[in-house]
């Protein structure tokens, strides 16, 4: 192989290489720039549902000092987000931001255990703020951030403005951090299978370049085998189906992003319509109920029926009602005044260890439920004190310390099955006139319900699922309702929130209502991958797989096809070259026939033109002539005194030296041999260096006194070479001079007579050694 060969291959494999590998890389780039902006809308919607779950009244309570450690919206707060952090364990750390009027941004609160040494404390500056924390208050727009260092360390963050419905002013920011390692390991899953495939595509790119210089490096033969024949077929196969998995993945995810997109904002606007009921019963509903009982001196059974019955409407979901603070010494005369006014018995009860109705026993106060709507099927609740239920009991407590509305964890205390799971809500009720503290109202949320209610009058359309979930203390989600059928339920008390296989497909919409956690998960039905399957990769495959079998079956058709041509154009070229051989065989054995007609015409010079061309043929190898050149040289020296076939016989064979006639007559011989080759055809001038071979370089020479670059170079070795075999033979009228004298008479005459070159390798033939 040449130097120019094996350049040209190093270049174009560097060309196959630098295309395939910025073509690879594109893909590469492309594919993580959309798994980079996907992330980062995904970690921009959590953010936004984790703002919209906060009660924005709880919230611009807090002051951001140290002080507000010791207020119960702030405590509440804190164990709220330690909560929901849990069911996203993905995030290192949730946050609400404030900003001081100097531009300093602080903490307000943060989802860190109380003492850990990662928490933030009210008011605590952030000194890892940055202009995009700042123009988050300012301009009241998200952002997403990566990667920002802090002295936690590196992150990438989603950060939401806390508007103010009122004033429209941000009165906090809700920030959460990934962690840079998992958002960059994120990134690299996703764009890991088109990295896979760029690095195959230049493996089969560079492998199938190497296997066709290796082809075209075999013998004709070997090249001829099945495997070579084939190869190019099989090269373009890999590297076609390795393109078609590129674009059938590209297409894939691309579908994928644009389904997961339409569902995401198809199950947050469920997500949002339920979210919104669940908060328009604490905001209206409760909270009128709750004013309604402070306003009033006092409240009649029927008063409270006919405030509940709008509310009822909507349906039996949530079950109303009241339940007054009666002191120990008061009982008698409370039971005794409301027997009257139902005209039967009542009683302040509770239940025993053996789940039996007994009389309450006796504590400082109790708190028997009086009013219940809709009391047709729950009229046994009547009188159930709720202080002597471990799960309300604890309500109570809480909602009488902080004053706030609180929520119990699920219990069936006032579903007539016992079997389906509510939630009890109390709040507090305060005299106006007084502030005395009288009783609570009370909610008993049945989730069950309330969920297919709610469905029933939101879209419909048999391709989501929705639960409703409760977190424990610890935050653990707790099932309490779902969509789907008795058959599909979950029986577990505590669950998992994503039991949908394509993680990405589940939307979580935390609730911050209660002092609780209720959150809400929508993901696609059993039918959900039915109605919206992703067909355009799978389509995206099959054509490309069918492209692909195509172009291998043309490719190699046409090398089976190339082959069979070059195995026709062979034989035929064998057969030529069997027709030329013969021919120039029998136009070899035809001058031998002339040249042998010569020599016996002149016997003393039998075997001259022999000689003759032996040692032209010596001497043009020794020049470095290339083979053809050499071929057309040995038949013109071997008949290159044919010519003297026209000239007698006497005159060829005379013993004595020629009279000016007869040596006029011999320099005819190189004509006399151009006119008897001028008519035949061969591959070389054969004609016209038997008609130069007597010109000599000065001019000198006969019979058209030719010079120089005049006189073919076959001739000028001829006329070398006749020269040196005259003078080393004998004629009839000299004996020979000799070899001495022979090499003398050209080396003299170099330059002037003859070629110089020729003389040269004419002498370096005899200095090893040459002779005839």
């Amino acid at each position: 192989m040449t130097s120019r060969m094996k350049a040209g291959r190093t270049l174009t494999t560097i060309l196959v290489v630098l295309v395939v590998s910025l073509a690879g890389i594109s893909l590469c780039l492309v594919t993580a720039e959309r798994a980079r902006n996907s992330l980062s809308n995904e970690l921009l919607n959590e953010a936004k549902l984790l703002e919209a779950a906060l009660n924005k009244a709880r919230l611009k309570s807090l002051h951001g000092t140290i002080d507000d450690l010791a207020n119960p919206a702030y405590l509440r707060l804190k164990q709220q987000l330690i909560q929901v952090k849990k069911i996203f364990p993905q995030y290192r750390f949730i946050y609400l931001m404030g900003i001081r009027e100097d531009g300093e941004i602080y903490f307000f609160i943060d989802s860190e255990l109380p003492g850990s040494t990662d928490e933030s404390l009210p008011g605590d500056p952030y000194r890892g703020a940055t202009e995009n924390d700042r123009k988050v208050f300012k301009e009241k727009k998200s952002t997403v951030e990566s990667p920002i260092k802090d002295n936690w360390g590196t992150w990438a963050s989603a950060t939401v403005p806390v508007v103010d419905e009122l004033s429209g002013e941000a009165i906090a920011a809700l920030g959460i951090d990934l962690d840079i390692k998992n958002w960059n390991g994120i990134i690299l899953e996703k764009t890991l299978p088109m990295i896979v495939l760029s690095v195959l595509l230049l493996f089969f790119s560079v492998i199938g370049l190497a296997l066709t210089w290796w082809k075209k490096a075999l013998p004709q033969e070997r090249r001829e085998k099945r495997f070579p024949r084939y190869l190019d077929a099989i090269t373009v196969l890999f590297i076609s189906l390795t393109i078609t998995f590129m674009a059938a993945f590209s297409v894939n995810e691309n579908q994928k992003s644009s389904r997961n997109e339409a569902f995401e904002s198809l199950a947050i606007s469920k997500a949002t319509f339920v979210s919104q009921a669940i908060r328009d019963m604490r905001a209206y509903e409760l909270e009128s109920l709750s004013l309604f009982f402070e306003s009033s001196e006092s409240v009649e059974r029927r008063e409270f029926e006919t405030f509940v019955r709008p509310i009822l409407s909507k349906g039996d979901m949530t079950i109303w009602g009241w339940a007054p603070a009666v002191a120990s010494d008061e009982r008698s005369e409370f039971e005794s005044k409301i027997s009257t006014e139902l005209s039967g018995s009542f009683e302040i009860w509770e239940m025993n260890d053996q789940e039996k109705i007994v009389r309450a026993g006796e504590r400082a106060l109790y708190y028997p439920i009086l009013y219940l709507e809709p009391l047709v099927d729950h009229r046994e609740f009547l009188g159930l004190d709720l202080g002597s239920n471990a799960i309300t009991k604890a309500v109570i407590e809480e909602t009488v310390e902080t004053g706030f509305m609180t929520a119990s964890d699920p219990t069936t205390l006032l579903e007539s099955t016992g079997e389906a799971k509510g939630v009890l809500i109390l709040k507090p009720s305060y005299k106006e006139a007084s502030g005395a503290f009288q009783g609570f109202v009370l909610a008993f949320f049945r989730p069950e319900v309330f969920i297919k209610l709610t469905e029933s009058i939101s879209l419909k359309d048999g391709t989501t699922v929705m639960g409703i979930y409760l977190l424990d203390d610890v935050g653990r989600p707790v099932f309490l309702a779902s969509t789907v059928g008795e058959h599909d339920r979950i029986d577990d008390s505590v669950s998992e929130l994503r039991h949908y296989h394509a993680e990405e497909m589940n939307v979580i919409m935390p609730i911050f209502e209660f002092g609780k956690v209720l959150v809400i998960v929508v993901h696609p039905s059993l039918d959900y991958e039915r109605l919206y399957p992703l067909q355009e990769g799978r389509m995206t495959l099959a054509i490309g797989a069918i492209i692909s079998l195509f172009l291998t079956v043309v490719v190699g058709s046409l090398n089976n096809r190339s082959y069979r041509l070059q195995r026709e154009v062979q034989q035929r070229t064998e057969d030529l070259r069997t027709s030329l051989d013969k021919l120039t065989r029998t136009m070899e054995g035809s001058v031998r026939a002339l040249a042998s007609a010569v020599d016996l015409r002149d016997p003393y010079t039998s075997g001259h033109q022999r000689r003759v061309t032996a040692l032209a043929v010596a001497i043009a190898e020794k020049m470095g002539i290339d083979s053809e050149r050499i071929n057309g040289l040995r038949l013109a020296a071997s008949v290159h005194d044919v010519g003297k076939i026209q000239v007698p016989a006497e005159i060829l064979s005379s013993p004595r030296r020629l009279s000016a006639l007869e040596y006029e007559m011999i320099k005819m011989h190189p004509g006399a041999g151009h006119s008897l080759f001028e008519g035949i055809e061969f591959p070389w001038p054969v004609a016209e260096i038997i008609y130069q071979h007597h010109e000599r370089l000065d001019g000198s020479g006969y019979p058209r006194g030719l010079s120089g670059e005049e006189i073919m170079l076959e001739a000028r070795i001829i006329a070398v070479a006749d020269v040196m075999e005259a003078m080393t033979s004998h004629r009839p009228y000299r004996p020979a001079p000799g070899l001495v004298e022979a090499v003398k008479e050209i080396r003299d005459n170099s330059g002037k007579l003859y070629d110089p070159a020729v003389v040269s390798a004419l002498i370096e033939l005899i200095e090893e050694g040459y002779t005839f």
